[in-house]
């Protein structure tokens, strides 16, 4: 299985056009025109961002004369608009040389069977989510058109419902899919640039999304399963080593899980406790700003510059997420159904342990954020929950699947990005795994808010 590749890498792109609610046919005309000077190998170019939106966007294509590729899409619908020109268009049938290029998404050099029609000026075409599909544009020939672009609910999705949140998430905001892969996406956080890092504990790298691209930053991490990054930029990891549970193609090792700064160079913080006992599986971790990094595994932990781990809470606690709020000076941890806060000082140590929220009758307590307001986001089985800084429960934003962390990024860290468990298969159906194997294909969605993420760091 390999990442979904965005639509804006199918064709050439040209330079990016603004989107904007209304465009004159003055505009219209002028972008179209613009087109044929920007034809790729493909023998085609592409202007993105007519329109841009969770589960939709619209784009306009021109195509010449010369070898296209059929291709067909799990999970997008399309709908062809004409401006002008003319060409063949074949659909249904099956693809011939059929690629699995990215997840539901299939390529081909041509079609066999199906039904072929020409198209001019005016014509619109709907292509259902599934359908094979080739636009050839012979000798002499060539077409602009729009492709309107909608994105059901795939397998494995629940339906979700958004309402507003005022000043967090509008009325009917959508969820868009961005990235999958058959492996994880965790302890996400944005970064200045507004992509998203993210570890992948099975591959040993640490990735990075931007612009509709992946990046490898960092390989060989030994297991990495989170990251952090402080406001001075360093980056903060928790080696996992090789503890991913039901995974029996993994060889079992010695190696201690650890806390360790990965960027500008590699520091190992913290591999035992004081006694010489194992931090066991490291879920999460938030960097304190001053070289160290509070982090859970079975409690709640910091370790300082230095190396010296001070107990949060290692009683009656089932902790996974971390996170501290506006001036670091209180400490966010997750307990299955509700958020405990933590009054912590400079050295690391916590003090006034109590319950700051409830997820409104869920569970499952992840991955958390913060907003520029000091609200807090904490991913659960059902949706992101979302909280006031004084702990005031504010709502829930459901997620298509059951989301595990969470982060601000974007242009204007206005983008929630929220990597969540399952993803679909080139088939468009659900991935599975044989008996024995864990299942961790997971999918990355981002929604746009109302509301940025706090600016005071990247997390």
């Amino acid at each position: 299985m390999k990442k979904i590749i965005t639509f804006t890498l199918i064709l050439l792109c040209t330079k990016a056009v603004l989107a904007q609610d209304f465009w004159s046919a003055k505009d219209l005309d002028g972008l179209s025109n613009s087109l044929s000077d920007q034809v790729g190998p493909n023998n085609a170019a592409i202007l993105n961002n007519i329109i841009q939106e969770g589960g939709y966007y619209a784009a306009m294509v021109h195509r010449e004369a010369g070898p296209g590729f059929s291709e067909r899409h799990a999970a997008w619908a399309d709908l062809y608009f004409v401006v002008s020109g003319s060409a063949t268009i074949a659909t249904g049938g099956s693809i011939v040389d059929e690629t699995e290029y990215a997840l539901g998404e299939v390529r081909g050099t041509s079609i066999e069977g199906g039904t072929v029609r020409r198209i001019g000026k005016g014509d619109v075409v709907h292509i259902p989510a599934g359908l094979p599909h080739y636009v050839m544009v012979g000798e002499g020939e060539e077409i602009t058109y729009f492709i309107f672009k909608a994105q059901g609910q795939l397998d494995g999705e629940r339906a979700v419902n958004i309402t507003a949140i005022p000043g967090v998430v509008s009325e009917g905001a959508r969820w868009q899919s961005i990235w999958a892969d058959e492996f994880t996406a965790d302890g996400v956080v944005g970064t200045p640039d507004g992509g998203l890092i993210f570890a992948q504990e099975q591959t040993d790298t640490v990735k990075k999304l931007l612009n509709g691209n992946e990046y490898t930053l960092f390989e060989n991490t030994n297991g990495g399963g989170a990251v952090s990054m402080d406001a001075q930029g360093r980056i903060f990891i928790a080696e996992r080593t090789c503890t991913e549970p039901l995974n029996d193609e993994l060889a079992g090792c010695n190696e201690l899980n650890r806390v360790a700064q990965i960027a500008p160079e590699y520091r190992l913080l913290a591999n035992s406790f004081s006694d010489g006992s194992s931090l066991g599986r490291v879920n999460d971790l938030i960097a304190d700003g001053r070289g160290g990094a509070f982090f859970t595994a079975r409690g709640a932990w910091h370790v300082n510059a230095e190396g010296e781990i001070k107990t949060v809470a290692d009683e009656n606690i089932s902790s996974n997420g971390i996170m501290l709020n506006r001036d670091g000076s209180v400490l966010y941890v997750t307990n299955n159904t509700e958020v405990l806060a933590f009054d912590v000082r400079r050295d690391g140590s916590a003090r006034n342990r109590r319950v700051f929220a409830t997820l409104g009758g869920d569970n499952g307590g992840d991955g958390m954020a913060i907003d520029a307001q000091g609200r807090v986001y904490v991913t659960g089985n059902t949706g992101i929950h979302v909280i006031a800084e004084d702990g005031e429960y504010l709502g829930m934003i459901p997620t298509p699947r059951r989301a595990i962390t969470v982060a601000f990024s974007g242009p204007d860290k206005k983008t929630l990005y929220a990597p969540a468990l399952g993803a679909i298969g080139f088939d468009g159906k659900q991935w599975t795994t044989p008996a024995g194997i864990r299942n961790i294909a997971m999918t990355i969605y981002t929604i746009e808010m109302e509301t940025p993420g706090f600016n005071g760091r990247p997390k």
